[in-house]
């Protein structure tokens, strides 16, 4: 016998709107950078972020430049 389930949308998520999140790239000198207090990891010198404080935080480190795409 099979399940009935019920799907019911209250409140935020029946106002739920798709949003386009902004990426913002990076490019590392390093091949490989850890910047653990940011929570980020550069893999291959390239590393990417939704987070636009994180973003902000990484523009300042020597070394590292944000990608215009």
């Amino acid at each position: 016998m099979a399940a009935q389930t019920k799907k019911t949308t209250t409140g935020a998520a029946a106002t739920e709107e798709k949003t386009e999140v902004k990426v913002y790239h990076f490019t590392s000198k390093k091949k490989f950078l850890t910047c653990a207090g940011l929570g980020v990891q550069f893999m291959d010198g390239k590393a990417s972020t939704d987070n636009l404080e994180v973003a902000r935080a990484l523009a300042k480190i020597d070394g590292v430049e944000l990608v215009e795409g």
